[in-house]
């Protein structure tokens, strides 16, 4: 019955006519996760329902490629051709530069006549800027242990719960063209990520009272630890796909990564070693977390587009579809009381109870880095990867809050 439509197609699709046919109402989203297993799934019972409530109605599943995706929809902005509606990823950075370009509708009038002001978390704040909400969040979640019972088992070694169990692990599974431990290894936002996850996991906290406190010995012991791991029991060179990638092939016993990965496992995995592999909390004192996705009206629409993104926003918010997607996605979601499916069993519970506790990477009242994160994300990945090469960690960040406050970017 559906398409994924192509970025060169437009935010809207010719639609062959005969004589005396209607011309559909065609609805077109932009995604990065129109083929991601689980996602698809969800897209594709949200169109039929959506498809069924308003007839007459064509909704277009739009996909562009996660490394392209903001670059894109920035082109299609500037150029005024929107989608109907905007997938927003990783809001907390990416939200602010289409609010503040006067890309995104203002939606606090339309949010004010739903439950959602009352019930959302608040991480909500994501997708507001300047004290207004450019659209409603979705999902946001805890990131989670990935771990090889079987590979640790084998050594004698039980799933970690702290982060000296960590390094010791990963230290003595290190062996034999195998690897302890799995990080993005790249100049991606990834790698970034990654070593934020130990900082934050260690209750770094790298900004306080306003100012930079990148040099605080918590900071500078978590950024240590990483260095560790990622220098003496990970493999070289690694991409976000190649890393999670060993982990499916059996080469690596542990890795973090945000719960949305889980379904993949059984897909991607070597069938031999799918029942070896399981979810454990993170062995760190503080779960960190991140505000995955929302969606987002785009300024200039006619009322009748208008209105229909904002119906189907309402629905893909809605207890039955968030249910769903927590179903499907085994993912948990920004309505309260809809992941009672993530319970069903050892491994979806880590991800509900991981999500609960969790702690944003980037907090969103840190209005300055999120102003400028491309300025902020440059300037932490050649840092990070000059320690990476042996630099001080101590004198590196010390080194980078003095190249911050320079360049003018404040937390």
């Amino acid at each position: 019955m559906k398409r994924w439509l192509t970025p060169l197609l437009g935010a809207a699709a010719i639609v062959g006519l005969t004589a005396g046919a209607a011309l559909a109402k065609d609805l077109t989203i932009t995604t990065w996760t129109a083929t991601s297993p689980g996602l698809k799934d969800w897209w594709l019972v949200i169109e039929q329902k959506f498809e069924a409530a308003n007839p007459g109605v064509d909704v277009k599943v739009e996909n562009v490629a996660f490394a392209d995706y903001i670059r894109t929809l920035t082109t299609r902005f500037v150029a005024g051709s929107p989608p109907t509606l905007v997938h927003v990823p990783l809001p907390t950075i990416n939200l602010p530069a289409w609010a503040d370009a006067g890309f995104l509708l203002d939606v606090d009038e339309r949010m004010a006549k739903t439950d959602i002001p009352a019930n959302w978390p608040a991480n909500q704040a994501a997708m507001a800027w300047n004290g207004k909400n450019y659209g409603v969040l979705l999902v946001h979640y805890g990131f989670v242990f990935f771990v090889n019972e079987k590979m640790l088992a084998d050594a004698g070694i039980t799933v970690p719960k702290t982060k000296e169990e960590l390094a010791a692990a990963a230290a003595a599974l290190t062996k034999d063209g195998k690897y302890g431990f799995a990080v993005t290894d790249d100049n991606t936002v990834n790698f970034m990520r990654d070593a934020l996850q130990f900082v934050t996991g260690n209750g770094g906290a790298w900004i306080k009272g306003g100012a930079w406190n990148l040099t605080d010995p918590k900071v500078v012991e978590a950024v240590e630890l990483w260095r560790e791991v990622a220098t003496k029991y990970a493999p070289k060179g690694t991409d976000i796909n190649a890393k999670r990638q060993a982990f499916y092939d059996g080469n690596v016993a542990m890795m973090i990564e945000n719960p949305s990965v889980w379904p993949n496992v059984a897909a991607a995995a070597k069938p031999e070693i799918v029942g070896d592999l399981h979810l454990a909390r993170i062995p760190f004192e503080v779960v960190p977390g991140d505000v995955s996705h929302g969606l987002s009206i785009p300024v200039g629409l006619d009322d009748e587009d208008t209105e229909l993104a904002w119906k189907f926003t309402e629905m893909a918010a809605s207890p039955e579809l968030m249910q769903s997607y927590v179903e499907l996605v085994k993912s948990p979601v920004a309505r309260p009381g809809a992941d009672a499916a993530l319970r069903a069993n050892r491994d979806t519970q880590v991800i509900s109870d991981s999500a609960a506790e969790a702690v944003v990477l980037v907090a969103n009242d840190y209005y300055g880095v999120r102003a400028k994160y491309a300025d902020f994300s440059t300037a932490l990945t050649n840092a990070l990867r000059t320690i990476l090469q042996g630099a001080p960690v101590a004198d590196t960040l010390a080194k980078l809050q003095d190249e911050l406050t320079a360049k003018g970017v404040q937390p």
